[in-house]
């Protein structure tokens, strides 16, 4: 939330989200989830790390990123961030990961799991022996999308693709000739129940991995709004699993979403977590012991 007003300028005069310069102690990390960024279309950074070693990761996750530039390269780094994309819509966005060949040749560990690039341009560079680049589960539609493999590569299988040139090296990819989007309760997204015959009901259960597994339990892309659960994965951006009117899927009645309850979205009831499916299960427990002896009370 911007709390208050911000004179962006002209166009090209460096306005950034984070400007981030760390020249001692522990690098801190950038971590948005359930974020909404609403930027001026190549107009504004994202991200400007100003520093060699400002941040050790950058992490986005559930989060629409619309418009802005995210551009991180190595070439004068000393240290690169680990950058994880999970299940993110990035429309109209300029994302660029390039581990480039020059200064210390550090690494860049980027995954991209889950998203959805729609028009815009992302590029995805690896031409060093080091780092390493996992681009699985995502769907790139009317894209501007390049990239250098170079001597390491990088993962790049199980990929939707609409309009767009695929990567090099692609594997498992899934061409469409239709992007059928429906409108649901929490936004344009959806994929049809029995929509055209090349759209988006061809990434159904097409993923590289089950959804319990990358934390989608309790999300769905489906406009009959029904739970991944442990099912394949589908390819492309997921929103939280709701009901008709929009509330989030609350199995035990108890007022706390399923996906809050299970923080880490697997669908197991894990140390620590509430049980999403048990309403007697409310996260407290309390011990009351009878003293042996009542004078010793106060």
């Amino acid at each position: 939330m911007q709390e208050q007003s911000i004179a962006w300028g002209a166009t090209g005069s460096g306005k950034s989200l984070f400007d981030v310069t760390n020249n001692v102690g522990p690098r801190p990390t950038i971590y948005l989830r359930f974020t909404d960024l609403s930027l001026l279309p190549a107009d504004a950074n994202i991200y400007d790390y100003g520093q060699y070693n400002a941040v050790s990761s950058i992490i986005f996750r559930d989060s629409q990123i619309r418009g802005g530039t995210l551009s991180i390269g190595t070439y004068f780094l000393q240290a690169a961030p680990t950058v994880g994309l999970t299940n993110n819509l990035a429309l109209r966005a300029t994302i660029t990961l390039s581990c480039d060949v020059g200064g210390s040749q550090v690494s860049l560990p980027s995954y991209l799991h889950n998203n959805l690039f729609r028009f815009g341009s992302a590029t995805f560079n690896n031409a060093t022996s080091k780092g390493t680049f996992e681009i699985k589960d995502n769907l790139f539609d009317t894209v501007t999308l390049s990239g250098n493999a170079g001597n390491q590569g990088y993962t790049n299988s199980y990929n939707g693709y609409y309009n767009t040139t695929q990567l090099p090296g692609a594997t498992h990819s899934v061409t469409l000739t239709a992007a059928d989007y429906k409108i649901g309760p929490l936004g344009g997204y959806y994929y049809p129940t029995n929509g055209a015959s090349g759209g988006l009901t061809n990434l159904i259960n097409a993923g590289s991995t089950t959804a319990d597994l990358v934390g989608l339990y309790h999300f769905t892309t489906s406009i009959g709004l029904t739970k991944e659960t442990n099912s394949s994965v589908e390819i492309g951006y997921h929103v939280v699993a709701t009901d008709a009117n929009g509330n989030p899927i609350d199995t035990n009645g108890d007022g706390i979403p399923d996906y809050l309850q299970d923080a880490n979205g697997n669908g197991v009831v894990d140390s620590g977590e509430i049980n999403w499916k048990s309403a007697g299960d409310l996260g407290l427990k309390v011990w009351i012991t009878e003293p042996k002896n009542n004078s010793n009370l106060p």
